[in-house]
């Protein structure tokens, strides 16, 4: 996500001494600042990390990831009932659409 790396640029050049461990964890921790960004998720998983992970923790990994999200992205989920959504389809299903989605930036 652009704003991460735009975030981790920035912190870097105030603080190059810092690792790259110690800058991803500031970076999430502006992240669920809903200052900084009004929508998270306060998880490391992307849909591009879930549908490369071991297909068999498919749903184990997508549920983590649903449910990481701000309170208000967390509203929208429930509202268009996406969890049960998700949890009638078929393993089958579900990996096209994280395959057809992983490639967009959502967080």
């Amino acid at each position: 996500m652009k704003w991460r790396a735009d975030k981790k640029a920035e912190i870097l050049a105030k603080q190059p001494r810092r690792s790259e461990k110690e800058v991803n964890a500031l970076v999430k921790k502006l992240e669920i600042n809903p200052v900084q960004a009004p929508f998270y998720n306060k998880t490391d998983w992307t849909l591009r990390k879930i549908y490369e992970e071991d297909h068999t923790l498919l749903e184990e990994n997508f549920r983590a990831y649903i449910n990481g999200f701000s309170k208000n992205v967390d509203d929208i989920i429930e509202h268009f009932n996406y969890r049960a959504t998700m949890a009638d389809g078929e393993e089958q299903s579900r990996r096209a659409i994280l395959n057809q989605y992983k490639e967009c930036r959502l967080g």
